[in-house]
């Protein structure tokens, strides 16, 4: 992970414009929402990988609140493999061409059905002082 967040803004740079680490917060739900990079009303999530590049259901997930929180439909997980040498060295230069982008489709129904009547309970719960029901964690 260590490796990844140093990684994380050399990959950034390669599109140019882009803005990196910055955070949306919305208060009502106590949401904070923090963005690798964005730029054009796009976000870039960085994922670095020993393995193959797949969208997880976690990193899905992340890309949804991501989206809600931005009012966008556009969003890429950026992946970058990265090798032993990489591992070794911290300031190995980006190879593009190992850069993969794939695009996640936003969801409205899990926004609207799952994760927004779920972040509502659990500010409610915290507002109120009582633990929330086991079914409303992840």
């Amino acid at each position: 992970m260590e490796v990844g967040n140093i990684f994380e803004h050399k990959i950034l740079d390669t599109i140019p414009g882009v803005r990196k680490d910055h955070q949306i917060l919305i208060s009502e739900l106590r949401l904070r929402v923090n963005f690798d990079g964005d730029k054009d009303n796009v976000i870039y999530e960085v994922k670095t990988t020993k393995n193959e590049a797949k969208i997880s259901k976690a990193y899905w997930r992340q890309a949804q609140v991501e989206m809600y929180a931005m009012k966008t439909d556009k969003l890429f997980i950026v992946f970058y493999e990265l090798t032993e040498r990489d591992y070794k060295n911290y300031f190995s230069e980006i190879e593009t061409g190992r850069i993969k982008f794939l695009s996640v489709e936003y969801d409205f129904n899990f926004i609207e059905n799952e994760y927004l009547p779920k972040l509502k309970y659990l500010n409610k719960c915290l507002n109120d002082g009582v633990m929330p029901d086991s079914e409303y964690v992840y």
